[in-house]
């Protein structure tokens, strides 16, 4: 009965990747032992890195690449072994430092970020297995038409990376567990509105007894008396508002 329910939520099958089991080992095509493991994949640049893997790796090159000033490099440099503690001083008096950080901080660039993969105008009547991960995200997720549908979490977090994939797991579970609270509000909701007309107290504010009944005045000097049913439009509106909707 729950798996009924659920099929009209569910992604394609095709959008859910089959993540093979992951072993940690140094990553050599020399190794014997892993050489099998290698040949099958050789050839097929998707299987060896996921689109995150590979933007992080490109990062971790650009921080660990050197680059040096050619006039820094006529001065003379701190003998090896002494680095300088502080590093702007470090950096004004010319420490070979590596990283893409060190030209940020030199203006030799502004930023640096990831490039997203391609993408091309319309494709909602392109064929999922000519899409990269990219348009398939556009295709199934980031659009309204797909808003009742599962999040593909295993896309996500292959084009994104587990932290960002994570993020949007715990909102959709988060936004899930508010489906049994929505429903019990509703429900009150939809009492409160169909009781309105037969609840007792709205119906002697909004009668003769609200029309004949003056309350206090709101202020001390220059506000008047003021009848009761004056009240009547806040008395219905508080259907939306009562103790029951609040506490829920």
């Amino acid at each position: 009965f729950t798996t009924s329910l659920k099929r009209p939520f569910r992604l394609d099958l095709s959008l859910s990747k089959h993540d093979p089991d992951y072993y940690t080992a140094i990553y050599s095509s020399n190794n014997p032992k892993f050489e099998h493991l290698f040949a099958t994949l050789r050839g097929s640049k998707e299987l060896y890195f996921t689109p995150s893997e590979r933007s992080l790796l490109t990062y971790e090159l650009l921080t660990r690449a050197h680059s040096d000033d050619h006039d820094e490099d006529l001065s003379q440099a701190p003998p090896i072994g002494q680095p300088k503690i502080n590093t702007v001083v470090a950096l004004r008096e010319g420490v070979r430092r590596p990283g893409i950080d060190r030209l940020i901080a030199k203006k030799a660039y502004e930023s640096y970020f990831p490039l997203h993969e391609p993408l091309r105008d319309d494709v909602r009547d392109i064929d999922d297995e000519e899409l990269n991960d990219r348009e398939k995200l556009t295709k199934h997720w980031a659009t309204m038409r797909q808003c009742f549908k599962f999040q593909p979490l295993s896309l996500i977090r292959s084009y994104m990376g587990e932290k960002i994939a994570f993020y949007f797991a715990l909102t959709g579970f988060y936004n899930q567990m508010l489906i049994p609270p929505a429903i019990v509000g509703l429900i009150i909701f939809i009492y409160g509105a169909a009781s309105v007309f037969t609840d007792t107290p709205t119906s002697d504010i909004c009668g003769s007894y609200g029309q004949s009944t003056y309350m206090c005045p709101r202020c001390d000097l220059s506000c008047p008396f003021w009848k009761l049913n004056e009240s009547c439009v806040y008395s219905k509106v508080f259907i939306s508002n009562n103790i029951f909707l609040v506490n829920k």
